[in-house]
């Protein structure tokens, strides 16, 4: 169940900030001190840099109303019985935790809105503010839960290693498979330490590969291997300054050949956790 949302808007344009300075942005959404403009079009503020433009971008494919449920089908054709248990136990676990969230909440990296939903369906009343680099995607899923939840999700398009908002602005940041996708983890991981309120809490779905395995291998490739490794990533969650780590796993499963994935490789073992850590 989602607050007011009126109110929530209201929260978050006291909330963004230029994401390379850190500061408030004026009425015009101008900079307070490096005078970067920002937009605010489709009813996403637009908090994106010069920095971000090589970042994950959605296929158009993927937001395309008509489309869309196909490709989910055709995706999920490729994952096999082992792994969809897995994930099937994952997301039940996650609702668990998610009824402990309370204050405002970011979503980091929303993108089809699948862990922003739980709190939706859930009966305890949430401010959740959602965020993704690509502002298409903010708009697709926008569109797609006011025509089912007659809901108008505020939504910030920013990237995770620059966010678009002031220090101590969260009491609670969520992901859903985000990290694996944001390049330079200890950037990405910094940002959300920065955000956080003093003891704000970190709650992730995430997955991992083994140290030596293909997967960890190619994901090093694309800078994206602190995030795919239990060593690295702890490693940095605890350099950014996160305490109480914890890591909860909920199982494992051989990966199968997908086509439509670039990560993980087939044959390679996933593991499926619950993190959570705290500022």
């Amino acid at each position: 169940m989602i607050t007011n949302f009126d109110d929530l808007k209201e929260d978050l344009r006291q909330m963004i900030a230029c994401p390379v300075c850190k500061q408030e942005l004026n009425d015009n959404l101008s900079c307070t001190k490096c005078s970067r403009h920002y937009k605010f079009e489709r009813d996403i503020y637009l908090l994106k840099t010069k920095l971000s433009d090589q970042e994950f971008q959605w296929n158009d494919i993927y937001l395309d109303p008509a489309k869309s449920n196909q490709r989910r089908q055709q995706y999920s054709s490729f994952i096999n019985d082992e792994t969809k248990t897995v994930q099937k136990k994952w997301f039940q676990q996650i609702v668990q935790e998610i009824e402990k969230c309370d204050g405002i909440i970011g979503d980091i990296a929303t993108g089809y809105g699948d862990f922003y939903k739980k709190f939706i369906e859930s009966e305890k009343i949430f401010k959740i503010i959602a965020t993704d680099v690509d502002p298409n995607v903010l708009s697709f899923t926008k569109s797609r839960f006011n025509e089912k939840f007659n809901l108008d999700i505020p939504a910030v398009a920013t990237d995770g290693k620059f966010l678009g908002f002031l220090d101590k602005s969260f009491d609670w940041l969520v992901s859903f498979a985000g990290f694996s996708n944001i390049p330079e983890a200890e950037l990405a991981c910094g940002e959300t330490y920065r955000t956080l309120k003093k003891s704000g809490k970190l709650l992730i779905m995430h997955s991992f590969v083994g140290e030596n395995s293909k997967s960890a291998e190619l994901a090093a490739r694309y800078n994206l291997g602190d995030s795919f490794t239990e060593s690295r990533f702890k490693r940095i969650l605890r350099k950014s300054g996160f305490m109480n780590i914890s890591i909860n796993s909920v199982g494992s499963a051989l990966w199968s050949k997908n086509p439509m994935d670039l990560l993980p490789v087939e044959g390679d073992e996933v593991e499926y956790v619950i993190i959570q850590a705290e500022k």
